[in-house]
């Protein structure tokens, strides 16, 4: 599933003149998740990546495997979102910074994204810097294998 959103963030971010990268383990990586959510989210979060960074900067798509969790990194180097707005950024109808004003839609998603991650009782965190971009770590919880 990483892999296929790699490949479609990659030709998009090109085409918006972002550099994207990714750092994603070759070995199959199983969670007890609802696949088309998930990749809701994932989605919805690099697309506001590709929104909110100017020509130039860089994005970046990481998959970590531990032994009881995954962890999904999102990261960019875009406008970034004010301290005091990271509080809210999941709250429903929600926006944030000057910039999301110029975006139509811009940050609608992320209740969806936190919603799709609470559903899998799993945690979202986000870090972020003006002017210097955000991080999006979604940690998920594994399943055995079948």
């Amino acid at each position: 599933m990483l892999n296929e959103l790699v490949d479609k963030w990659k030709k998009i971010a090109e085409d918006e003149g972002l550099t994207f990268s990714s750092e994603i383990p070759e070995s199959e990586i199983i969670i007890n998740a609802d696949k088309e959510r998930i990749h809701k989210a994932i989605n919805n979060l690099l697309s506001n990546a590709v929104k909110f960074t100017n020509k130039g900067g860089r994005i970046t798509l990481m998959a970590r495997d531990f032994l009881k969790e995954v962890e999904i990194i999102i990261s960019d180097t875009g406008v970034g979102i004010p301290k005091g707005d990271i509080p809210k950024l999941f709250q429903k109808f929600s926006k944030v910074g000057k910039t999301s004003t110029q975006i139509p839609g811009a940050g609608f998603g992320l209740t969806t994204v936190k919603q799709i991650v609470d559903l899998h009782e799993g945690l979202i965190k986000v870090s972020s810097e003006l002017n210097k971009g955000s991080t999006f770590i979604i940690k998920l919880p594994k399943s055995s294998r079948r």
